[in-house]
């Protein structure tokens, strides 16, 4: 073991005399912290994986303190050929040289031609993920990236689904990664060539990474889908950033601007070649975040305050909180806006004879179900897919499971798809049906926060 200090933070290095003079073909990238009931699944996965070739873990331990840097220090010291371990004794995360930090580690320890990304909470699952994948990037070198389908696993239920709901192996265009209407694609399912993750953290700072670096790797080349499921994606871990981001709403605020910015700079870079796209992706991505945007004006007006304390404003972050108040006026003129706005009316125009049903009894149908109240639509009941929610009571309306249409005379109803996330994968369900109306809720918002 070695003591390197780099921008200032002293770090534990292990092995590095064994990968001063390697070319592995693949660079495994794992950044932990604090993962000590997950670390083992992920080491493990990585570890085992069989290929014809070289390949190395690179891990960056960002200073845990819960015993997940003693779990590497021994994985580290029985693959000493493989593993290349830093432990930081300082957090990272804050600091201001962060960004530097992770750029150095990118650009020096990581010496494969291709990278592959598994962070500490998630794992790998196919002992031939790494050979499946790099054959193809060795075979098909117009190829950037490659990712595949994943399994989702709720830690505080258990619950598990697969991640995206495409099961054929195929190339995805910019359009569908810019819309991501089948689903995200795991982090842990990645393997690139190296550029472009350098180039890709070069162009696009902040969160959302992963999504950056698929629509770059999409305009520079190809990206290619295996829909088998190779990895699993946990989520609600304790302290991670998908649990901060649901629990806390000026995380999700500062999640949701990160997601605009990524689509600004693509389109920037693209040339706006994508535009038409790139405005209908930030219209679903405003409804993502319309129940902050519209509650109570001292609500409203205490979060943005919380998210102008806890970031650096620059020029960027400023224009998105005017747009915030802009799109905030908006919602609450919907209701004289949409008499004169054509579009929404031949929407609303459809109820006039039929009775309104909201598919979701969740936040999404909560939040429809305050936006047709504001466009003075009354709401009949909701329908879920969750048959445990057959005959309760969701915000004073009857729900009923989606197995009971079969039983209703559809051509009475019109169902509101609440889901932005599940839109296309509710919309298949309804399609089964016959004779069913349904509206998507991308359809819905893309009328409902438009500007005349």
């Amino acid at each position: 073991m070695n003591l390197i200090e780099l921008f200032g933070i002293t770090f534990e290095e292990y092995n590095s005399k064994n990968f001063k003079n390697n070319k592995p073909i693949v660079s495994v990238y794992c950044i932990t912290y604090n993962h000590i009931d997950y670390i083992k699944d992920c080491l493990e996965g990585i570890v085992n994986q069989k290929t014809d070739y070289e390949y190395e873990l690179v891990i960056f331990d960002d200073a845990s303190s819960d015993g997940t840097s003693d779990i590497i220090r021994k994985y580290a010291q029985i693959y000493p050929h493989l593993i290349h371990a830093f432990i930081a004794r300082k957090n990272s995360y804050l600091l201001h040289q962060r960004g530097d930090l992770s750029k150095y580690f990118r650009n020096t320890f990581l010496k494969g031609t291709f990278v592959a990304f598994c962070e500490g909470d998630d794992y790998w699952t196919d002992i031939q993920k790494l050979q499946i994948q790099v054959n193809f990037l060795l075979k098909n070198c117009e190829y950037s990236l490659t990712v595949h389908n994943g399994i989702k696993q709720n830690c505080i239920s258990n619950t598990t689904h697969p991640m995206v709901t495409d099961y054929s192996d195929h190339e995805i265009i910019t359009e569908d990664i810019i819309m991501q209407m089948d689903g995200r694609y795991p982090t842990a399912s990645f393997v690139g060539k190296k550029q472009i993750f350098i180039d890709s953290f070069e162009l696009f700072s902040g969160q959302a990474q992963d999504w950056a670096i698929q629509l770059f790797s999409s305009y520079i080349g190809k990206v290619f889908y295996f829909s088998k499921c190779m990895s699993v994606y946990r989520y609600f871990v304790k302290n991670s950033w998908t649990t901060r981001t649901y629990i806390y709403d000026e995380t999700r605020i500062l999640n949701f601007f990160n997601h605009l910015e990524i689509l600004n700079r693509f389109n920037k870079l693209s040339n706006y070649a994508f535009e038409n796209v790139v405005n209908f992706r930030q219209t679903i991505l405003w409804a993502s975040v319309i129940d902050l945007i519209s509650q109570p004006l001292s609500e409203f007006e205490l979060l943005v305050s919380t998210v102008k304390n806890c970031i650096p404003l620059n020029l960027n972050k400023e224009t998105y909180i005017n747009q915030m108040y802009s799109k905030r006026s908006l919602i609450f003129s919907n209701k004289e806006r949409f008499s004169s706005n054509s579009d929404i009316n031949k929407l609303i125009s459809k109820f006039v004879f039929k009775n309104l049903i909201i598919y979701c009894a969740s936040t999404a149908g909560e939040r429809m179900l305050e936006n047709y109240k504001r466009l003075g639509v009354d709401v009949k009941f909701f329908v879920d897919s969750d048959s445990s929610k057959d005959n309760s009571v969701f915000c004073g309306k009857k729900v009923i499971c989606v197995s009971t249409l079969d039983t209703l005379n559809l051509d009475d109803y019109i169902i509101q798809i609440a889901s932005i996330d599940y839109d296309s994968q509710i919309e298949k369900v309804l399609k089964k049906f016959n004779k069913c109306n349904y509206i998507t809720a991308h359809t819905f918002y893309s009328y409902y926060l438009q500007d005349n």
